[in-house]
């Protein structure tokens, strides 16, 4: 289709294309690059088409016109071979509920141009659909061949869930290795699990670091961890200024303010004893059943069950 050609059949109302192609249009030896651009902007428009008609359907529980605006302008991508026209034609089709249809873009777009997108939304679908098979083949897919932090995480939790550790570690490692904050957190919390703390206080340090070469935080690096025992490593490690700003957050958590104050009444209350747990004769606070424990059994035991009343 030539540049005229794909002018006459794209019409935006509203707006001048001539105009705005005369300043992008600079012609090189094969195409006017204004052409590409112009494939842009009807991508744009087919996006902006799309929210609409997804408002409009959800609000008013009804198809429109902006659903064959969507359409029309994928299909003038598609016709041409861009990636923007499967991955959008796609989209349209699952906008209006054919699945059948659009796995048959997204499959085109993977084989056509190996579009890491196209493989993650039929991981996403297939996990939807509980069809654990093509999502792992999409989604490992994705992974080998374009390196995607999404799909690399996303099979880390599907083996969490299924209790396959090897998988699980091997996955969060690779996401590791590509610079992900949230899969070296997730190694953190893993290696606190097993009670090997030094592991996890280094996982922990190394997802702090990450964030300070990213342009925004993707993960407050609390979530999953024993605020108590986190806090008491990190004030054994080097006082940087990211360290000393996450615990001052810590500190202000309502579960180490309870602990703290725990700390001060027991200790005004000289309730000094030998512990059930360990066995060493030290301060003891109250867990949430009545029972003391010594301030430093008392955060492995803040989530379980009282060892002795199993409440």
């Amino acid at each position: 289709m030539s540049q005229t050609q794909l002018q006459e059949s794209y019409d935006i109302e509203g707006k001048n294309l001539e105009d705005e192609l005369s300043v992008i249009s600079i012609v090189s030896d094969d195409e006017p690059i204004g052409l590409s651009c112009l494939n842009l902007m009807i991508y744009i428009d087919a996006m902006v088409y799309k929210e609409g008609a997804l408002y409009h359907k959800k609000m008013y529980n009804f198809e429109d016109t902006l659903f064959n605006k969507m359409k029309e302008n994928f299909e003038i991508l598609y016709q041409m071979g861009d990636t923007r026209g499967y991955y959008g034609m796609a989209l349209y089709y699952k906008s209006i509920s054919e699945y059948e249809l659009m796995v048959e873009y997204y499959t085109k777009n993977i084989e056509a141009f190996e579009c890491c997108d196209s493989m993650i939304d039929l991981g996403l679908y297939y996990d939807d659909e509980k069809d654990f098979q093509n999502m792992l083949k999409y989604y490992i897919m994705a992974a080998n061949t374009n390196s995607s932090i999404v799909a690399v995480y996303n099979l880390s939790q599907y083996y969490k869930t299924t209790y396959n550790v090897e998988e699980m570690l091997k996955y969060y490692n690779i996401g590791k290795e590509l610079g992900d904050s949230d899969s070296t957190y997730e190694l953190a919390i893993y290696y606190e699990s097993i009670h090997d703390y030094e592991k996890m206080a280094e996982y922990y340090e190394m997802g702090i670091k990450m964030e300070e070469n990213q342009f925004h935080k993707v993960n407050d690096g609390f979530t999953g961890f024993n605020t108590i025992k986190l806090v008491g490593l990190l004030e054994k490690m080097n006082q940087t200024k990211e360290i000393k700003q996450r615990l001052y957050v810590l500190k202000n958590k309502k579960e180490y303010l309870i602990y703290m104050n725990k700390i001060s009444l027991f200790t005004k209350l000289q309730h000094i004893q030998e512990c059930a747990v360990c066995y060493e004769t030290k301060l003891h606070i109250d867990i949430k059943c009545g029972h003391t424990f010594c301030v430093d059994c008392y955060p492995l035991l803040l989530k379980k069950p009282c060892p002795l009343c199993r409440l």
